[in-house]
């Protein structure tokens, strides 16, 4: 077993996906792979186009080109999705659709980076991946199905909020179980508030990521300012309201 963990991922893609999950994981028990849960969790039905031609400069022909990409040949795969990154733009499909979608990429001299097998690095989409895939395929369409509408009474911060806000409530009794609600009189005013908090939460989070990416030390910053405050005051403490 001399062979080299990226050479045995080179060669897993020419194999089917099935049989490359197979291989990976006997070939992790072998050498002892330290990343064991990554392997398993990898989706190796789905394939990963990286594109960097598809940018922030050129967002009205990258959004053009990602259109004829659905209607000619994606409609059909019941788990394919985009994600615009600024500099590039990923687009996830099915493992049966590669090659078509890089005839396409270079009939119309569309430059790409190596197809890979989709790995997610957060712990939540790694985790439960199956579920995160069929999420992104319907934010995909729904970004889509919009933009064909043009539709004028659009709004993407209402658009954005129904789908956090129904995962919130949806995951109330998780909070319950993991103790997330202790401080919280029971009332549904009080769960709003806890509703409020956590979304406000990733409001800030974004911020700092942002800020990190951008090198702004303000916006880096603002995130750290903020929970120092939070931790100072009870002001979030609903206990005696």
């Amino acid at each position: 077993m001399g062979i080299k963990k990226d050479k045995l991922l080179r060669l897993g893609q020419k194999l089917l996906p099935l049989k490359v999950k197979e291989l990976l994981v006997k070939y992790d028990v072998v050498k002892g792979f330290t990343d064991t849960r990554r392997l398993v969790c990898d989706d190796f039905d789905m394939m990963e186009f990286y594109i960097p031609d598809f940018n922030y400069k050129v967002l009205r022909e990258s959004l053009q080109h990602i259109m004829n990409i659905y209607d000619l040949y994606l409609k059909d795969d019941p788990y394919w999705h985009f994600i615009f990154e600024g500099d590039y733009t990923l687009i996830r499909c099915s493992y049966k659709y590669v090659s078509t979608l890089e005839k396409y990429f270079q009939r119309h001299d569309i430059k790409h980076k190596e197809v890979s097998f989709w790995k997610e690095g957060t712990y939540v989409t790694t985790n439960y991946q199956p579920v995160y895939k069929e999420i992104f395929h319907w934010t995909s369409i729904l970004a889509i199905q919009m933009t064909k509408n043009k539709d004028e009474d659009f709004n993407i911060n209402t658009a954005a909020d129904r789908i956090v806000h129904v995962f919130m409530l949806q995951a109330i009794y998780l909070a319950e179980l993991n103790g997330d609600l202790d401080k919280y009189r029971k009332s549904k005013l009080n769960i709003l508030y806890w509703e409020a908090e956590h979304m406000s939460n990733i409001t800030k989070y974004r911020t700092y990521h942002i800020g990190t990416i951008a090198g702004h030390n303000a916006l880096r910053d603002y995130w750290g300012k903020i929970r120092k405050e939070q931790e100072e005051s009870k002001c979030l403490d609903t206990n005696g309201q």
